[in-house]
């Protein structure tokens, strides 16, 4: 007997990608995040974009989390669209670039997206803004 023979040699099981498995994981990852936030206040994201997924998984994602009432679309460095899903706390944002490729397509588990505050810099601008407004009584001129 050759000391190869003496090591012991283990097998994984066969993972069929496309059984669903990898949007069941990340439905139970949504499942706690959203737990999470109800418990503690605090906020995920979840990149798919990074995440290898079959067609059928990503079509189970989106038939399982459904659509919401909710949709922005947003053109800053890029166009973004910010739809909630079915599921209160649950939001999906895509990224894309100039080109119209998708850079990121996040699963946000949040009370409202980052992307959709306002941000305190620009609130001030328009505070200094709206007294101007109403010390002239003029509209912004665009």
């Amino acid at each position: 007997m050759s000391t190869l023979d003496a090591i012991s040699i283990e097998t994984e099981p066969f993972v069929d990608i496309n059984d669903g498995s990898g949007a069941q994981a990340i439905l139970r990852e949504i499942e706690r995040l959203l737990e999470h936030l109800i418990d503690n206040g605090e906020e995920g994201v979840i990149d798919i974009k990074t995440i290898p997924l079959s067609l059928h998984e990503h079509e189970q994602l989106h038939y399982v989390l459904g659509r919401g009432e909710l949709t922005a679309t947003l053109n800053s460095m890029g166009k973004s669209i910010v739809h909630e899903t079915a599921i209160a706390g649950v939001w999906r944002t895509i990224h894309y670039n100039d080109d119209g490729d998708v850079i990121a397509d996040l699963i946000e588990v949040t009370t409202l997206p980052e992307i959709l505050k306002s941000d305190l810099t620009d609130m001030q601008n328009a505070l200094d803004e709206l007294r101007k407004r109403i010390e002239t009584e003029q509209p912004l001129i665009v």
